[in-house]
């Protein structure tokens, strides 16, 4: 049993707990998911899912916290640390289940924590980026941690900043599983252009987008995406993730609307997908329709995709832009940019994003990628994007020489090691998995 995020919950986290309890499957267990992952707002959450002929099994099972009114008590917060371990505690008594771990230490291990504590049960903790550099940073929810870390019958950890923090909250040497380089899950399903296409047509942003602020609510209302981003001859420009500045997307939008002003016979399309809280997406929406909105007629915002679609849309991305700039965590190891590369698009990145992409001694500027020093200096930025739209030749070479180095990198990690079988062969030699 798995605790933690989950589609429909978008992100890193949720697509790399997807993947492994799929591996999982694959493997012959049976996997219980439990999440609040539906309480997610539209704009963190995926729009589009699957197509129906895709069947995961039925030995994956999605159990979901039931919702709380708001304001049924005040001081007014979304109980859900208490409803996870409810439902967890509720779970180990009634399911034979071998095996818990909670990924994500807030709120998600906690509850796990808690609910195996209760009745006396082994559980093994994963811990992401946020979760473990910038939350522990909280006085309160510390504590927390510094209470189950030591009691877990193991930890996977994810390299030396990582350990340290855990080290300086109590976990020990013996409980602590270093988690390796992992290949990229396969690919399991193909969409194809024209059904992208389609599927961005017949959506219903209006309805999706109904309960979000007034700002989203607005821009949706009338919204019509451009027509056939994904079969027609331009090419695509994409940008991917949470909204954040350091995230690059106001950059690249600023880069993008000179580049429409000052070359208007340059023609493209620009995919947004973006998702995050309202207040880091607004900026962004806002200079589409000010300053920016010579861009809005070439700009598909696209849906949240479900993780099983993306290899394919990567795909369909000529251009695509991974532009961190002073991320505020040092524990990020970002897998969108291995992606690209083995999709087959050329990479225009950030030195950072190829630093904490692990792959900053592998890209080379003007073989296998495009490289911005710094993607706040818009004119450097520009320059790039030019150069890879007036150059098709360049920019295809570009997207081979990537996809040869992806092949090359992916077969050297090994094949896959999800994180779940790294558990539960500790849980096994450890003698609590039978």
């Amino acid at each position: 049993m798995v605790v933690g995020k989950f589609p429909p919950l978008q992100g890193g986290v949720s697509t790399i707990a997807y993947f492994s309890a799929l591996d999982a499957l694959d493997n012959g267990h049976e996997v219980i998911v439990v999440t609040n992952s539906a309480a997610a707002v539209p704009t963190n959450r995926v729009a589009i899912d699957p197509p129906k002929n895709f069947d995961a099994g039925g030995k994956l099972r999605l159990v979901a916290s039931e919702p709380v009114a708001e304001r049924a008590f005040i001081p007014w917060a979304a109980p859900h640390c208490a409803q996870l371990t409810g439902l967890t505690h509720s779970m180990l008594r009634s399911e034979s289940v071998d095996l818990v771990v909670g990924w994500y230490l807030y709120p998600y291990g906690l509850a796990a924590a808690f609910a195996c504590l209760l009745d006396n049960k082994p559980f093994g903790l994963i811990h992401a980026g946020t979760d473990l550099a910038r939350l522990s940073r909280y006085r309160d929810l510390r504590s927390c941690y510094e209470a189950i870390i030591p009691r877990a019958a193991c930890i996977v950890s994810a390299g030396d900043d990582a350990t340290r923090l855990l080290n300086r909250m109590g976990a020990r040497s013996c409980q602590l599983l270093q988690s390796q380089p992992n290949a990229l899950a396969r690919q399991r399903i193909v969409v194809e252009r024209e059904e992208m296409d389609e599927i961005v047509a017949s959506f219903d942003y209006r309805s999706f987008y109904a309960d979000s602020g007034t700002e989203i609510r607005n821009l949706f209302r009338d919204y019509q995406p451009p027509q056939t981003t994904f079969t027609s001859e331009l090419p695509v420009i994409a940008i991917f993730g949470k909204a954040h500045v350091s995230k690059g997307h106001h950059f690249l939008v600023e880069a993008l609307s000179q580049i429409q002003r000052m070359e208007p016979d340059i023609a493209f399309r620009f995919l947004l997908c973006v998702s995050g809280d309202e207040q880091h997406l607004n900026p962004i929406l806002d200079a589409l329709n000010g300053e920016a909105e010579c861009l809005l007629d070439r700009t598909l915002l696209m849906p949240i995709v479900h993780p099983l679609m993306m290899p394919s849309l990567l795909g369909m991305c000529d251009i695509l832009c991974i532009l961190d700039h002073c991320f505020p965590v040092c524990i990020h190891q970002p897998r969108l940019l291995r992606e690209g590369l083995r999709a087959g698009s050329s990479i225009l990145c950030s030195a950072e994003s190829a630093k904490k992409s692990g792959l900053n001694e592998h890209l080379v500027k003007g073989k296998n990628c495009e490289m911005v020093t710094d993607p706040s200096d818009i004119d450097e930025l520009r320059k790039a994007l030019l150069q890879l739209l007036r150059q098709r030749n360049h920019r295809r070479q570009l997207a081979y020489n990537g996809k040869v180095l992806s092949r090359v990198l992916e077969k050297s990690l090994g094949g896959r090691r999800d994180p779940i079988s790294l558990v539960a062969a500790a849980f096994k030699r450890l003698g609590a998995l039978e």
